[in-house]
């Protein structure tokens, strides 16, 4: 199979995996991607890595996962190589944030 078509096909694997719900196995597939010099989805991988983990936070109620994706995206921030995905991971970051603490605002906004 040509290397570029094997690399999208990865990349689709893993995206499948993150809409099925198998949060932590799509997570590890982009982390893997993100690994591959030649995939032309490396760059934005670290980033679908992160947010797989975040979701599984927000979602699933998973906390270890939700923490590991924060580090995750700190780590996108701190590398000034990754400018291009900074904006896009603070936004995530506020997303899974609030879906973390959706109980605590849903009371919040009951008490108003």
């Amino acid at each position: 199979m040509d290397p570029r078509l094997a690399a999208h096909r990865r990349y689709q694997i893993a995206a499948a995996w993150f809409y099925a719900g198998d949060l932590r196995k799509a997570s590890q597939l982009f982390r893997d991607i993100a690994a591959e010099e030649d995939s032309p989805w490396r760059d934005i991988a670290p980033y679908l890595a992160a947010r797989a983990l975040l979701r599984a936070g927000s979602v699933n109620g998973d906390k270890d996962a939700f923490r590991e994706g924060k580090q995750q995206i700190q780590a996108i921030l701190d590398d000034p190589q990754k400018l291009q995905w900074h904006e896009d991971s603070l936004k995530l970051l506020h997303l899974g944030n609030c879906g973390q603490n959706r109980g605590l605002a849903l009371r919040s906004w009951a008490i108003r």
